[in-house]
């Protein structure tokens, strides 16, 4: 179980690198393909938000890595405040921000509002819980936030998958692989939190 632990989070440690790297094009943005298509008009305002989010985001995922995988570090309570700062002040209200223009009309804007404001809301109780001493409450917290911040990696996975079966026109396939990002993951984790904290 170590070894799947330690390879999917160097799954994740390499696709939020790439993450990285492809963001850097939004920086000169092409209104004509991909993620920006249709932002033309609003991207004097929009744009604040978006650099925000994809300089904030894969920060506070890399942390969550760190986090997980060395949860007895002298460094774990240091990155963890680094963590709460950069989701709560950054990465949480941006992607909320840019959620009302959200590629899917309602339905993507149901999705990644509901995505922020609930990374948002784990990352505040798992930090209240570790103020309060509760170290299992924290935990379990903790771990949603991270599953949170990891849809942006199993976003750009099922993606990629789902377009291989090319099954529905390019925006339901989107939302498909948007809602299986961090719905699926975080109702487990919930029923499984249930019996155990």
């Amino acid at each position: 179980m170590r070894r799947v632990k330690s390879a999917y989070l160097a799954l994740v440690l390499l696709v939020s690198i790439g993450i990285v790297f492809t963001s850097v094009k939004y920086f000169s943005p092409d209104f004509d393909t991909g993620f920006l298509i249709g932002k033309r008009e609003i991207f004097s305002f929009y744009k604040y938000a978006l650099y925000t989010h994809v300089i904030s985001s894969p920060i506070s995922i890399i942390i969550a890595l760190f986090q997980l995988g060395y949860t007895s570090s002298k460094y774990h309570k240091a990155a963890g405040r680094i963590y709460v700062i950069t989701v709560l002040l950054f990465a949480a209200p941006s992607g909320l921000f840019m959620s009302f223009f959200a590629i899917g009309g309602f339905t993507g804007i149901l999705l990644f509002s509901s995505l922020s404001l609930l990374w948002f809301y784990y990352t505040l109780k798992g930090y209240l819980a570790i103020r309060h001493h509760r170290i299992n409450r924290h935990k379990k917290w903790m771990v949603g936030s991270f599953l949170l911040a990891n849809s942006a990696v199993l976003l750009r996975i099922n993606s990629f998958v789902i377009h291989q079966f090319d099954l529905f026109d390019p925006i339901t396939n989107y939302l498909i692989a948007a809602f299986l990002s961090w719905v699926p993951a975080l109702v487990i984790h919930e029923i499984k939190a249930r019996n155990t904290v």
